[in-house]
């Protein structure tokens, strides 16, 4: 389904997949681990038996780029990491961060410590040092395939696209938010039946949605529009601070978001495009108080700013105004009749008020328009059989 009342939350979506670790990629670090201990241990008694602790000590320096931590120090080590990804998956990359640096810390080969400090690193805004620790998780388990989608990511984002391919084609086995990235890079090139092969392959994988789907229809086609286009590409260096703004939002990034939009609003107090985002950015933030007067800025400079009317209605929801968020999103929806963000938001708000009535056409429209996403189907079902 295209949104077209608030594009950028369309490619949030497509982003936060790409941004994906998978949980089978962890669970296989944390096997790792713990086999590569029980190595150590059994080689240290091997070691005692066979030939004594010189024997032991080499065979620590040829199972690990670093020396061999003790049991104890491993598990704090695993313990730590752990931590870090429940900061991790609640967006507190700071506190992640800390958390996976004392885990590699403690023991320097924890693969899971270092991808998960390149990750954090990255979602907090630093791709120097999400470089440097992805780099140091290959140096323990060379093909690790967070570790290279999070360096494809990197590179795609510098614009060195063939190192990106590398990476990407590398993890893409394992890790379906490779191929998103695949996908990405090869409709910008032309290269439409490899950007389907990539595009299908992510679409089949858990956690895929309509953002995915889309770019298979573009491969399909043989075709990618400009807007379509506009948001696949990486920022450009020498860009304004709006789509600098944008591709930080998109990328993830509120906070460096809200820096480019605040230069181009002080610049420009009637620059629509950067109140907008910047309202966005905030909202992305859970500032729904200081992304309110920038929504209402946009829309008293341009009333008809559908970006801007989404906005103010998932404020005014916030605040608890259900029904002035009803109004603006019926605003919406008079301007735009085809299915975007106002349906939606009109359909949950009714389905949560238990107006079953008014929500199951808004879902009918949702899950026609958007067949790949199954909430609206299942939220339809309900609403059928509840009224």
């Amino acid at each position: 389904m295209r949104d077209v009342s608030d594009e950028p939350a369309h490619v949030d979506r497509l982003q936060a997949f790409l941004n994906t670790v998978d949980p089978a990629l962890l669970e296989s670090l944390k096997r790792d681990e713990r086999r590569r201990r029980r190595k150590i241990i059994l080689f240290s008694i091997a070691g005692g038996l066979v030939m004594g602790s010189v024997i032991a000590m080499l065979c620590f320096l040829l199972l690990a780029p670093h020396p061999a931590v003790s049991a104890e120090k491993a598990d704090q080590a695993l313990t730590l990491a752990s931590d870090g990804w429940q900061l991790w998956q609640r967006g507190k990359f700071d506190q992640a961060v800390d958390k996976f640096r004392q885990s590699v810390a403690l023991d320097p080969n924890n693969a899971n410590g270092w991808n998960g400090l390149g990750w954090a690193d990255l979602n907090g805004g630093d791709s120097k040092a999400a470089e440097e620790a992805f780099n140091k998780c290959r140096a323990v388990k060379k093909d690790q395939p967070a570790a290279l989608n999070g360096l494809g990511q990197i590179a795609f984002a510098r614009r060195d696209f063939a190192t990106a391919e590398k990476d990407w084609l590398a993890a893409a086995k394992d890790a379906p938010a490779a191929c998103v990235g695949l996908a990405k890079l090869y409709l910008l090139q032309g290269k439409f039946d490899q950007a389907a092969k990539y595009a299908q392959t992510a679409a089949d994988s858990p956690g895929a949605d309509a953002s995915i789907q889309q770019l298979l229809a573009a491969a399909k086609a043989g075709k990618v529009g400009p807007q379509l286009k506009a948001q696949l590409e990486p920022p450009v260096a020498d860009a304004d601070d709006v789509t600098r703004g944008w591709a930080q939002l998109n990328q993830g990034h509120p906070n460096q978001a809200v820096e480019m939009f605040q230069k181009a609003v002080a610049r420009d107090a009637k620059n629509t495009a950067a109140l907008n985002g910047l309202g966005f950015a905030l909202l992305n933030l859970g500032n729904p108080a200081e992304a309110k007067p920038q929504f209402e800025k946009c829309l008293k400079l341009d009333p008809k700013a559908l970006g801007a009317i989404n906005g103010l209605a998932l404020c005014l929801k916030s605040e608890g105004k259900v029904d002035e968020a009803i109004a603006q999103w019926k605003k919406m929806v008079n301007t735009a009749p085809t299915p975007n963000a106002a349906t939606a938001g009109l359909a949950m708000t009714y389905f949560e008020q238990k107006q079953f009535d008014k929500a199951a056409p808004l879902l009918e429209q949702l899950a026609k328009a958007d067949p790949a996403n199954p909430q609206w189907k299942e939220l339809l079902d309900q609403s059928r059989v509840t009224r």
